[in-house]
C-alpha cells in the first residue's frame, strides 16, 4: 500500500491536526460493499520556542556547542539524529554519540528547572494528543504510562530502546487474557479473529471515548454501535451474533443490583467452542 501524505492543515487552509480519513471498500465490480472514517492525526507543533526564543534552534545549537565542545553552528542544517540515533527514524542504535536521541533529550531536561511538561513537546500545548476520558488528566496523564523526564532518560537502554519499546496495558490491566502482548506493541498486536486490538479499542492516546468535542475519533463507534464507547457487542460485525449489544441486555436484565452488571456478550453471542476465540475468553471483570 501506498503511503497517502497528511498534514494538519484541511481542504479549507484550517490548521487541524486531527484530520479524518474516509475509507471505503469496493467489491470487484466497484460496488461499494462498506465505508467509514477515521481520524489521522498530524502536527507541526513541536518546536524548541517556548524556552529557547524566536531563533530556537540556533540557540539550541549554541548550547550544545558550549557545553559539549561541538561545532555544529557551522554546520548547518543539522539533523540532531545523526549523532543521536532514533529508531523512529529506522536507526537500530544510540549513534556516534552513544546515546538515543530520546535519551539525550529526556535525560536533559529533567535537570531544567522548571522541567519542560510533556506537552511542551509532545506535540504540543494546543494539539494534546492524549485524549482518552478514561486514561487521560489535565496534563495527559503521560507520567502515568511512561514514567517522568527523569525516568525515560534513564530507562534507555537499560530496559528499553525508545520506539521499540512502549508501555503495556497489562502494567494496570492484569488478570484479563489477551492484554499482555508481550513484545508485540498495542499498535501493531492482534487478538480475537486476528483483529487489531485498536480495531474495537481505540488507537493507543485515543481509547474511546475520548475529550474531543469532535466526533471524529468516535465515528465508527457511533456508526456501528450508537453509542461512544469502544466496540463490545460481536454483532456489531457478525450477523449471526445473537443479541443486540449493550442495549438489549439493558432491557432484558437491567437493575441496580451489582449482580446485573455483567458481560453481555457471556449470553448474547454466537459462541465459539474453541475459547481462544473469544474475545479476552470472557474474562471481563464486574465494575463492582
Amino acid at each position: 500500500m501506498d503511503g497517502i501524505p497528511v498534514t494538519p492543515v484541511d481542504d479549507s487552509l484550517t490548521w487541524n491536526p486531527y484530520q479524518v480519513v474516509e475509507v471505503t471498500v469496493r467489491d470487484s465490480g466497484n460496488s461499494i460493499i462498506g465505508q467509514t472514517r477515521a481520524t489521522v492525526p498530524t502536527s507541526d507543533e513541536m518546536n524548541c520556542a517556548r524556552c529557547h526564543g524566536t531563533n530556537a534552534f540556533t540557540d539550541v545549537l549554541t548550547k550544545h556547542d558550549n557545553e559539549e565542545g561541538t561545532s555544529l553552528l557551522t554546520q548547518t542544517p543539522v539533523l540532531c539524529a545523526d549523532c543521536h540515533g532514533s529508531p523512529a527514524l529506522g536507526q537500530t542504535g544510540p549513534g556516534i554519540s552513544g546515546k538515543y536521541l530520546s535519551q539525550a533529550m529526556h535525560g536533559f531536561h529533567a535537570g531544567v528547572i522548571p522541567p519542560p511538561t510533556c506537552y511542551d513537546c509532545h506535540p504540543g500545548a494546543t494539539t494534546q494528543c492524549s485524549r482518552s476520558e478514561r486514561h487521560s488528566a489535565a496534563d495527559g496523564n503521560c507520567v502515568t504510562c511512561h514514567g517522568s523526564l527523569s525516568q525515560v532518560g534513564s530507562s534507555i537502554p537499560a530496559t528499553r530502546i525508545p520506539w521499540v519499546n512502549e508501555p503495556k496495558c497489562v502494567a494496570c490491566h492484569t488478570g484479563v487474557a489477551e492484554v499482555d502482548t508481550l513484545t508485540t506493541l498495542y499498535r501493531n498486536a492482534q487478538g480475537h479473529g486476528n483483529l487489531r486490538c485498536a480495531a474495537c479499542h481505540g488507537s493507543p492516546h485515543a481509547m474511546i471515548p475520548t475529550n474531543r468535542a469532535q466526533a471524529s475519533d468516535h465515528y465508527q463507534a457511533l456508526q456501528y454501535q450508537g453509542g461512544a464507547k469502544s466496540i463490545g457487542s460481536c454483532g456489531i460485525c457478525h450477523s449471526s451474533s445473537r443479541g443486540e449489544g449493550s442495549s438489549e441486555f439493558a432491557e432484558q436484565h437491567g437493575g441496580a443490583s451489582p449482580r446485573t452488571r455483567t458481560a453481555c456478550n457471556v449470553c448474547h453471542t454466537s459462541v465459539s467452542s474453541s475459547t481462544g476465540s473469544w474475545p479476552h475468553a470472557y474474562q471481563w471483570h464486574n465494575s463492582n
